[in-house]
């Protein structure tokens, strides 16, 4: 399932938004049955019987779970159905949603660092592109109620500004303003800013599709 939820402004931040939604249909393939397990460091035992119910209830193919302080990582299932491949502790995958995670992240640290203002025009800071609305702030992409929806050409559309409404495009914006601010690409100041402080060496935004090891 997917939750998407928005609160109130004003203390206590009651919420007075939520959808609930699911991502996908279960895999019902026969072949997920017997799934195998591999893991890297001291796994809780709780985290794997977390991994074999959420297999099981969820129909899922594989999944990999991580933490602790001292890191561990449980692969549980398959990678690849057709070649029979189990999934590995050091398969990657898409982190879709979690990188507005990082970028907002990479974009508080430059406000933190008094190069970018929440309240300001996100267009003070845009060069490549601009926003159709001149008064669009950085803090309303970042909480989704800027009603940014695409680009067109070098402009982007805003509608109904200060609605709550999930926002691929005000995300892509962010990571615009984030290359314009600092003079590099967004996957390099996401790197300095946040994967290399957090020990993310083995996360990265590629141009291209791996070749292995990816899901």
């Amino acid at each position: 399932l997917r939750i998407e939820a928005s609160a109130e402004a004003a203390p206590p931040h009651r919420f007075d938004a939520l959808r609930i939604y699911p991502l996908g249909d279960r895999v019902t393939d026969p072949r997920v049955a017997d799934p195998r397990t591999a893991v890297s460091g001291d796994v809780p035992v709780r985290a794997v019987e977390h991994a074999e119910t959420s297999v099981a209830e969820l129909g899922l193919p594989g999944l990999i779970l991580a933490g602790g302080t001292e890191p561990w990582v449980l692969a549980h299932g398959w990678a690849d159905l057709e070649r029979h491949e189990p999934m590995r502790v050091d398969h990657r995958f898409p982190a879709y949603g979690i990188t507005k995670l990082i970028t907002s992240t990479v974009v508080l640290r430059l406000v933190a660092a008094g190069r970018v203002d929440l309240d300001a025009p996100a267009n003070s800071y845009l060069r490549s592109i601009r926003l159709a609305d001149n008064a669009v702030t950085v803090k309303e992409i970042l909480t989704h109620t800027g009603g940014v929806i695409g680009p067109s050409a070098q402009v982007v559309a805003v509608e109904q500004r200060g609605t709550f409404k999930p926002s691929n495009a005000g995300y892509a914006v962010l990571g615009q303003l984030v290359a314009d601010v600092t003079g590099s690409s967004f996957p390099d100041v996401a790197g300095e800013l946040v994967l290399t402080p957090l020990g993310m060496r083995d996360s990265s935004f590629p141009a291209n599709w791996p070749d292995s090891g990816a899901m």
